[in-house]
């Protein structure tokens, strides 16, 4: 009898060590994947102090097309960053450029204003343009003076790349604006990266390498000047994924960004907000197609909301479903003597768009557990099958004691 108890101890013991085995296999994965990470992280300290260089990609560069074309250039690589390429000649004719003096800051800010509601006034262009012809709407636009490199690099670590008048270079005798796109860390910032639309040596083309000292040197010249460029940031929010014949919300966040380091400036009045649903989609009865934000007069680093109620029609039909947003802003173009004697006021329409892909299918799948809890879920159910068999091998025990004769 104790060899048969022996026996079957053994077994269970074996059974018992496979089972629980599965969840501390479990968990030592998870403990060794943590405590590898912690291992290479001691190994490679060193690499926290090496130099780092960040860029913002895909940025696009453009050679400045005339001797004074350096400010329409600039602005037109930030443009193409966002959207539709827009010529520079188109933003020159807006900006006012001229030889004698290239273009003005402000000019360069109102530029980017520009959509269909008004109308270019310079002399670049034998016929004055109402919007660009590849963007009807502006992009918001603001001009600060900075405090300091730290403050630009903050931008450009938010994926903004900034519009920056400097001197061309350490001789001071040209302002010349560029576009910073990124910079190198080594122990603080040791260079700045820019698109450079000059043509010639020695600083010209994508990707210039500025020494620190040398940035700071050219650009505290004009004070730190900067020009921030950003449509509307839209984020459409719905379901991935909706039943044929359901109604589903779409809503959408809109916002107006403007940096901490610029002004409260250029408030947007009557700001509305259109949908534009792909095929198998229709909106619910009694929905407008455009609607007004929430609120209809959105400060510029506001967000406005907007809800629509959407029809699933048609299964497997699937699309982006859009949300462009605009809102009317105001601004003053300055005189310019001798060349623009007079200053005007301006009326614009800015705002962006964006979207998201929706699938419609025949039933939604039903939940299921969170892949992370997966391992919970295992080692849980291990542990309690061990406490199961360790109760069965207690009483096999007792039960054989009762049996074993004095």
């Amino acid at each position: 009898m104790n060899k048969r108890i022996g026996a079957t101890l053994f077994i269970l013991f074996v059974l018992v060590g496979q089972f629980i085995g599965i969840g501390l296999v479990k968990v030592e994965i998870f403990q060794a994947r943590e405590n590898t990470n912690n291992l290479f992280e001691d190994r490679n300290s060193s690499l926290h102090s090496a130099s780092t260089t960040f860029i913002i990609p895909s940025v696009p560069h453009y050679y400045q097309t005339t001797n004074y074309y350096c400010g329409p250039a600039s602005v037109q690589m930030v443009y193409d960053f966002y959207g539709p390429y827009i010529s520079q000649l188109e933003i020159a004719d807006v900006a006012r450029a001229d030889v004698s003096y290239g273009a003005y800051t402000s000019d360069l800010r109102r530029a980017t204003h520009f959509s269909r509601l008004s109308t270019s006034v310079g002399n670049d262009m034998p016929v004055s343009i109402t919007g660009y012809t590849n963007r009807s709407i502006g992009y918001g636009a603001f001009e600060a003076w900075l405090p300091n490199v730290d403050s630009l690099v903050n931008l450009i670590e938010d994926g903004y790349p900034i519009v920056v008048l400097t001197h061309y270079d350490e001789f001071h005798t040209s302002g010349h604006f560029r576009v910073v796109i990124g910079y190198v860390r080594n122990s603080g910032i040791t260079q700045i990266i820019v698109h450079d639309p000059w043509y010639t040596p020695p600083y010209q083309g994508p990707n210039v390498y500025f020494s620190y000292a040398t940035f700071v040197d050219l650009w505290t010249r004009f004070d730190n000047w900067a020009l921030f460029i950003s449509p509307w940031e839209i984020t459409v929010i719905c379901s991935s994924s909706v039943a044929v014949n359901s109604t589903f919300t779409v809503s959408a966040d809109v916002e107006y960004v403007r940096p901490t380091y610029f002004s409260a400036a250029y408030s947007a009045s009557s700001c509305q907000a259109t949908i534009q649903l792909p095929l198998g989609f229709s909106l619910a009865p009694g929905e407008m197609t455009t609607k007004n934000l929430n609120p209809v007069n959105l400060p510029s680093g506001g967000i406005g909301t907007v809800t629509w109620q959407v029809v699933a029609d048609v299964v497997n039909s699937s699309g982006f479903i859009s949300v462009n947003a605009s809102g009317l802003i105001s601004g003053i173009a300055y005189a310019h003597p001798p060349v623009y004697p007079s200053g005007y006021t301006y009326d614009d329409l800015i705002g962006g768009n964006g979207s998201k892909l929706v699938t419609i299918v025949e039933d939604l799948p039903e939940d299921k557990p969170e892949g992370d809890m997966m391992p919970i879920i295992i080692i849980t159910t291990a542990v309690l099958g061990a406490v199961v068999i360790a109760v069965v091998i207690v009483l096999i025990i007792r039960k054989a004691k009762r049996k074993t004769p004095e």
